[in-house]
């Protein structure tokens, strides 16, 4: 059963396009995170959701009801900000009672909801103090309390732990992830953190300019992301976008001259030889000093960033940045070459033009190869 769904949903504001005819169905249970950089939208689609925000066009549905033209206290459904929005002048108790009172619920259930959440938050200890005697991380808690504590099957959440440390950040992750799935509610949390993205989300949504540009698993997303934004946009370091160009012998990394042979595969939809192209490839799928019959990137070498478990060698390939994530600690000095290897399946393709991956499938050599290359295997010379 859809717990959201929301159709050709537009909303203008008087000097900019906040969200663009944007479709998207969510399934009850699922925690989905809307993923952008700031100013994309995502703060204004939730907005919408939650009736803060009228839509100029479009459709919302909560369950099958219709509720695009309902207040927000009508759409049965919890909101968490990015400042918690507690009142200071209240206790905790207070707080966690506080919509609880506004729609009346008798004394008897607002002390059962109230015990019940305060033990699932673990703020039994905390009801009497007041906002200001809390941690960052308490605040969170009682905010996602208030949220919770009336019994709503659907919670939106605006950026909850952008105001946390990093540490106690990725300890609030864990904790909001395991409370959506002990309570079996739908979370919409829309976020900049791609690491809060990929964690969390069942599903994550990328905003871009006031659209949707992709949907997808946290895998399907990383792995092969549909468009050069959604590339540069996931993963740190990004992935790695090498430009293509023709010459007389196929295929080049541009501004070198030495061809590039591309691994076997055959494209869904037809490329043409003489088109550039742009070739992507994550820092992690690369390997230094690879075999010799492996294909082979040649960096030189511009720093080492040491990050314990890993090192992100940084450097160049010609006028093209170009970033390896190595095991261990590497130690490469400034100006060396570094062969570097890659496994063809790990490319992805993009058209420069419209910024589309190129959808790959079975294997059969499409560029620079001749028949006497019949069963050889692949290989990369790059300058």
């Amino acid at each position: 059963m859809l717990s959201i769904s929301v159709q050709g949903l537009t909303k203008r504001f008087p000097n900019h396009l906040a969200t663009d005819d944007l479709s998207l169905d969510i399934e009850e249970g699922q925690f989905v995170v809307v993923l952008g950089p700031s100013g994309c939208g995502k703060t204004t689609l939730l907005r919408l959701i939650a009736g803060f925000e009228q839509a100029d066009a479009g459709r919302i549905h909560l369950h099958g009801r219709e509720v695009t033209q309902l207040p927000p206290g009508a759409r049965d459904l919890g909101m968490v900000f990015q400042s918690y929005a507690l009142f200071p002048h209240l206790s905790v108790a207070d707080n966690l009672q506080f919509g609880l009172q506004l729609r009346r619920v008798s004394a008897a259930e607002r002390k059962q909801r109230l015990e019940q959440t305060s033990a699932l938050l673990g703020l039994d200890q905390l009801l009497s103090r007041k906002p200001a005697q809390l941690s960052g991380g308490q605040q969170q808690r009682v905010a996602l309390g208030r949220a919770i504590i009336g019994g709503r099957r659907i919670i939106l959440m605006d950026e909850p732990l952008s105001n946390l440390d990093a540490k106690l950040r990725q300890d609030m992750r864990r904790e909001i992830k395991a409370l959506a799935v002990k309570l079996g509610i739908t979370v919409v949390y829309a976020t900049h953190d791609q690491a809060e993205a990929l964690s969390m989300g069942d599903v994550v949504v990328v905003m871009h300019e006031a659209r949707i540009v992709q949907v997808a698993v946290p895998a399907t997303l990383y792995e092969r992301p549909n468009s050069l934004f959604v590339a540069r946009f996931i993963g740190s370091p990004p992935m790695n976008l090498l430009p293509l160009e023709p010459s007389a012998h196929g295929l080049r990394i541009a501004g070198t001259q030495q061809p590039v042979m591309l691994p076997a595969v055959q494209p869904v939809m037809p490329i043409d030889s003489s088109a550039s192209l742009t070739l992507g490839i994550r820092p992690e799928h690369l390997w230094a000093n690879p075999a010799a019959h492996h294909p082979q990137l040649l960096m030189r070498v511009d720093s080492v960033e040491y990050q314990g478990s890993d090192s992100i060698v940084n450097g160049h390939l010609g006028p093209h940045a170009l970033a390896a994530r190595l095991p261990g600690r590497a130690q490469y000095a400034a100006g060396q070459t570094l062969p570097l290897g890659w496994s063809p399946q790990d490319l992805c393709l993009f058209d420069p033009q419209s910024g589309k991956r190129l959808d790959l499938a079975a294997p059969t050599d499409f560029l620079h190869r001749s028949q006497t290359q019949e069963d050889a295997p692949c290989n990369v010379v790059i300058s």
